[in-house]
């Protein structure tokens, strides 16, 4: 019987407790909305190179359409760290950097 009491009286137990705190807490958190937040802001961030793969997913255009458009507005890398990637053509861009040498 007492251990039957026991399991009752810890199922009657509030999960959650509430307590009054001495002094002020300095830790620092993250609410959920901050890391929402941070986490769109970091995948809305403009980048010069883009893979095929990533503009389809992107823009989610057929992969024909957008090779046809790219070739019209970008230029293809083939060579250097940006390998198979697209970029707009110099007149198109609206970010400072250094224009592209062949």
């Amino acid at each position: 019987m007492r251990l039957k009491r026991l399991q009752i009286e810890e199922s009657s137990k509030p999960v959650r407790l509430s307590q009054q705190l001495d002094k002020v807490v300095t830790a620092s958190f993250e609410t959920v909305a901050n890391q929402y937040n941070t986490e769109c802001e970091r995948k809305e961030k403009k980048y010069q190179y883009y893979h095929l793969k990533d503009l389809v997913d992107i823009t989610k255009q057929p992969v024909v359409y957008l090779r046809e458009l790219l070739k019209e507005i970008g230029l293809q890398n083939v060579k250097e760290i940006h390998k198979n990637t697209w970029e707009l053509k110099p007149e198109y861009r609206h970010h400072q950097g250094e224009e592209m040498s062949d």
